[in-house]
């Protein structure tokens, strides 16, 4: 007869010593021979399971067992870590069924373990996927489920090609992804009460400044909203972040002014792949080359839309079909869409070498390696410049070489203060 009680305990001795593969088959034998299971005999086979990565059959056991042991921590959250590893981190459908199925599952399973690490995982997992399909109302449903002070707001920290990298903690992906989402999908008010408390937790961090900003913005508050974005475009001055801020001076009645900074934006990332991401701006550009008395530019614009969306396979926006059913308009398709968007960004370039005030100066050092340096003008000041800026005259960055530049708004961060940089003209 299978003594369990000494079975149990060399179980117990062989798991605490490391070899889960001699322990699991212990528990095996326990298992096989008892009637009625110990709950701690099933959270050793189960713990074993997993610690031998056998996820799926971790997964299948717990299965078998979990509605009986809801009240055990221990095997609840070995059941919910099985699962996250068979199920939910390696999961690459692209419809959210089954996704939506195991996660339910994970949170019947935990519902009364709100913080367990690995519940908490896969909602943000869920999050993310909903994210990446842009169907921001699911997100902002299961981001009901998390109470971000469960989350971990420890940054992680690693080197990466010979630089320090620092990822996001779960609770500031957390703030990020549900501001953005927010933002996205008209939640302006409740978006600025939630913002803010994520900009309180994490007073650093620039893109919740930015959804903030878009709130603010949308919320009517447009001198605000316009702060903050000028802020936020001087860290980061990205093509995205200056459509904001050219939708602000829109809604704020400066189109001149929303002009000039869209067709920075357009510019800023002609050569930024896939530029269906971007023909929202495209659209709102066309507009104000409208507004400004262009309507050959605006049609460009229009077409170029159009062409995008039609190269990935989108449809058009009811929008943009309504204006070319009441106009008439049929776009040719002559060129490429790539050589529509090099022509357009002959046009941006001109409007903005007309629009900016050039200075002329000489190169007076270099820096780490050549990836930064100051130029002094003419007129006697010096100002920091970044290489990545003058990307069409790097055959020019020599101490002593003469140079022609504009300048905007950039943020000292030694000096914690506003300041001006040096970039390329766009001539």
């Amino acid at each position: 007869m299978t003594d369990i009680y000494e079975l149990r305990k060399q179980a117990s001795s062989l798991r605490k010593s490391g070899d889960y593969q001699a322990a699991g088959k212990l528990f095996q034998e326990i298992l096989q021979n008892s009637v009625d299971p110990n709950e701690w005999d099933l959270w050793g086979m189960l713990f074993c399971l997993n610690k031998l990565k056998r996820y799926n059959d971790a997964y299948k056991f717990g299965l078998k067992y979990i509605q009986k042991l809801l009240d055990f921590e221990m095997f609840v959250s070995q059941f919910i870590f099985a699962s996250f590893m068979a199920n939910i981190k390696p999961y690459s459908n692209k419809t959210a069924d089954k996704l939506i199925t195991y996660t339910e599952e994970i949170l019947s399973a935990g519902r009364n373990y709100q913080d367990t690490l690995f519940r908490n995982k896969t909602l943000l997992f869920v999050i993310e996927f909903f994210e990446n399909q842009g169907d921001y109302e699911s997100l902002l449903n299961w981001s009901e489920f998390i109470d971000p002070q469960n989350l971990s707001a420890q940054s992680e920290k690693f080197e990466y090609n010979g630089k320090s990298v620092v990822k996001n903690s779960d609770r500031e992906k957390y703030y990020l992804k549900v501001a953005k989402a927010m933002a996205k999908s008209g939640n302006f008010s409740k978006g600025c009460n939630f913002i803010l408390e994520g900009m309180k937790q994490f007073p650093e961090n620039i893109w919740l400044k930015w959804h903030y900003a878009v709130c603010v913005m949308n919320k009517g508050d447009h001198d605000t909203g316009i702060d903050l974005l000028r802020e936020v475009t001087v860290v980061k001055r990205e093509w995205f972040t200056l459509k904001s801020l050219a939708e602000a001076y829109m809604q704020k009645n400066k189109p001149e002014r929303a002009l000039k900074i869209a067709v920075e934006a357009c510019f800023h990332s002609k050569n930024i792949p896939n530029p269906e991401f971007r023909w929202e701006l495209y659209k709102i550009t066309g507009e104000l080359f409208l507004g400004n008395g262009d309507e050959e530019l605006y049609f460009k614009h229009l077409s170029l839309c159009c062409h995008i969306r039609e190269d990935v396979g989108w449809s058009l926006p009811e929008e943009i079909e309504a204006i070319i059913d009441e106009k008439g308009i049929v776009f040719s398709k002559d060129q490429s869409t790539e050589e529509e968007l090099n022509e357009l960004a002959e046009y941006w370039k001109n409007y903005l070498s007309e629009n900016e005030e050039v200075f002329s100066g000489k190169i007076k050092t270099l820096l780490n390696e050549g990836k930064a340096g100051f130029i002094s003008s003419d007129e006697g000041a010096d100002y920091y410049f970044n290489s990545r800026d003058f990307q069409n005259e790097k055959n020019k960055l020599k101490p002593g070489n003469p140079i022609k530049f504009v300048l905007k708004e950039s943020y000292d961060r030694k000096k914690k203060r506003l300041s001006k940089i040096a970039i390329s003209p766009y001539i």
